[in-house]
């Protein structure tokens, strides 16, 4: 939606009062409209949300790993702490190929080619507000060669909700 656009919907909303506050806010977006397909009916790097991503060799499924710290009675009144890490693989959520939606990208904020990757942590219980949840989603920028690109397998520790 470009300036003007976004005006006119503000003056048939009645907030044409905040036109100029928002105004500088207003940015260009690159809008991705879903059709089902079935996986392999999609060519290795294109576009997709969900499914199975297309990785170079020089990318792993992407991992989220915490400090837990776990208690253990050791007596009636006394436990024991104990720190443990623990590494879960994150849901694969999309990959956009930037080729085939840089010629949407108005202003020219992203890079013309290369892939864009999306994980985010299976449980879904991380909003990113928070410092400690910097682990629990990864973007991922790729710009190589497609040829490299093969469909990757889920993790078998990744549950079997987080298969989208």
């Amino acid at each position: 939606m470009n300036t003007e656009e976004f005006k006119i919907k503000l003056e048939k909303s009645g907030l044409a009062h905040f036109f100029d506050m928002l105004q500088p806010l207003v940015r260009n977006t690159v809008r991705l409209y879903q059709k089902k397909v079935e996986e392999d009916e999609i060519a290795i790097g294109q576009t997709k949300i969900g499914g199975r991503p297309d990785l170079p060799k020089e990318i792993t499924w992407v991992t989220e790993t915490n400090t837990v710290e776990t208690k253990k009675r050791k007596y009636l009144f006394f436990h024991t702490k104990k720190q443990e890490v623990v590494t879960k693989p994150l849901s694969f959520i999309a990959q956009i190929n930037l080729s085939e939606t840089s010629q949407y990208d108005a202003e020219k904020l992203l890079p013309e080619s290369g892939l864009l990757y999306f994980f985010y942590s299976a449980e879904q219980d991380s909003w990113g507000f928070d410092y400690r949840d910097k682990n629990s989603f990864k973007v991922i920028y790729w710009d190589g060669n497609f040829d490299e690109l093969q469909r990757t397998d889920f993790p078998k520790d990744l549950p079997e909700y987080a298969l989208l």
